[in-house]
């Protein structure tokens, strides 16, 4: 019997673990949902995050700050640039973007990490070299056939002409018109 009754209350206790795992497992899950949510909003400095993705970006923040950055993945050095370009700190978001690039665990990623270097380096007017991150871009995957690639390509060429033309590459209105009118004019 007195098996029996320890038997019942591990038991009870894997079932009460299973279910807090599965449970910590789902909140994972939305997390990571909403932190993908956030790294595929375009870097606005004219347009702040919700309060809401303020709090997903400061707690990944929390957590990515609490390992060593040796260990940092690609997409952690990417959450820190969105903060530090969020801060006005470009100078720092370059460098970031940078990193992420350089470790990128998909071409995907490393395109929209120097995009959005790209999108850094304008604040600073640095055009020269916006203007070559861009360039790198289209060099690199101007023929890939992946949607998520042909976006990047696409902001990237928008963003060089903009550039060039003197205009800088404005975020906002202007830039989203443009940018619709290139998307436009490349599937046409």
């Amino acid at each position: 019997k007195a098996l029996k009754g320890i038997q019942e209350a591990a038991s009870k206790i894997l079932d009460g673990l299973q279910k807090e795992h599965k449970d910590a497992q789902e909140l994972n899950a939305q997390h990571r949902a909403l932190i993908d949510e956030l790294a595929s909003i375009p870097l606005d400095k004219d347009k702040p995050r919700t309060p809401e993705q303020k709090q997903v970006l400061a707690e990944a923040i929390n957590s990515i700050e609490s390992i060593p950055s040796k260990e940092y993945r690609s997409s952690d050095w990417y959450l820190l640039g969105m903060q530090a370009f969020d801060q006005g700190k470009y100078g720092i978001a370059i460098e970031h973007f940078s990193r992420a690039a350089d470790i990128a665990e998909s071409p995907a990623d490393m395109a929209q990490a120097l995009v959005n270097k790209g999108v850094a380096l304008s604040q600073l007017q640095r055009s020269e070299e916006e203007i070559a991150v861009y360039d790198e871009v289209v060099k690199r995957y101007g023929d890939a056939p992946e949607a998520a690639l042909r976006e990047q390509v696409t902001k990237a060429r928008a963003a060089a002409i903009l550039t060039q033309s003197g205009g800088g590459y404005e975020l906002g209105t202007d830039r989203d018109g443009i940018f619709q009118q290139h998307i436009t004019l490349t599937n046409a």
